[in-house]
């Protein structure tokens, strides 16, 4: 979900407070499913094995800090990619002033 947020974000022209805003709504909607899905009464609905899994990854570390540098570490080369993008035409010229 990181991921596809922060590609998002390198794909816009324009990044409004809106968009900020949307995407944090997004973020946090998708660890409020994520949390709810790990209650005992949901996840016997839904899957068994998921009770409370949520409340045990998320709070460890090293999960939260893989998450973010791989987060990043994906996102790189496609921030690269549109910077070189802008600069080049796509056909290797330069952009004329």
């Amino acid at each position: 979900m990181h991921v596809t947020t922060y590609k998002l974000f390198i794909h816009l022209n324009y990044i409004s407070g809106t968009t900020i805003w949307i995407s944090m709504v997004c973020l946090f909607g998708y660890y409020m499913i994520l949390f709810v899905l790990s209650t005992p009464t949901v996840s016997m609905m839904v899957e068994k094995e998921f009770v409370g899994m949520a409340m045990n990854i998320l709070a460890q570390k090293m999960t939260l800090l893989m998450v973010f540098f791989s987060s990043i570490a994906i996102v790189v080369p496609d921030f690269g990619h549109t910077r070189i993008n802008q600069v080049f035409d796509g056909d290797g010229r330069t952009k004329r002033q």
